[in-house]
């Protein structure tokens, strides 16, 4: 029987996991695409390269985010998450994002040939001025749901 998720699952969920999808509508199309992320309890922060999928949401704003965690097809958890693109511009901001992307494994490609940031060195030139080859943003979540499944 699938039943709802507790606000606590949900979080659970969410923290547990660092591969998720965000939909987001360009004007034409509701696109869904994998990310990575990392939550934090509060905000979910993600990173990307500038691309069709940023200009998109810039310009709406609007995404919703999923995750799951399936072990077979009657046991899953699936939470969404709907909420509000928000770009990190403020260098703290950033710092903070990209030690938690740090902490879960998670590294941000900083160039077209894929050179990670791995140390802290790396890490202060990707945040200082015009090293911004990354977006990293952020989505407050203004509600979420989830449902699951168990045998």
């Amino acid at each position: 029987m699938i039943v709802e998720l507790s606000d606590i699952e949900i979080e659970e969920l969410l923290k547990d996991n660092v591969i998720g999808r965000i939909g987001y509508y360009d004007g034409l199309n509701t696109q869904i695409i994998p990310i990575n992320y990392v939550y934090d309890g509060q905000f979910i922060f993600c990173h990307s390269q500038m691309g069709c999928k940023i200009q998109a949401i810039r310009e709406s704003k609007h995404v919703c985010f999923q995750v799951d965690a399936i072990h077979n097809n009657s046991n899953w958890k699936s939470a969404l998450v709907w909420g509000v693109y928000q770009e990190l511009t403020e260098e703290r901001e950033r710092y903070y994002a990209i030690n938690l992307f740090s902490k879960r494994s998670i590294h941000l490609k900083t160039s077209e040939i894929g050179t990670s940031l791995k140390s802290d060195s790396l890490v202060r030139h990707f945040i200082s001025e015009g090293n911004h080859k990354s977006i990293i943003y952020r989505i407050v979540i203004s509600k979420k749901t989830g449902r699951h499944e168990n045998d």
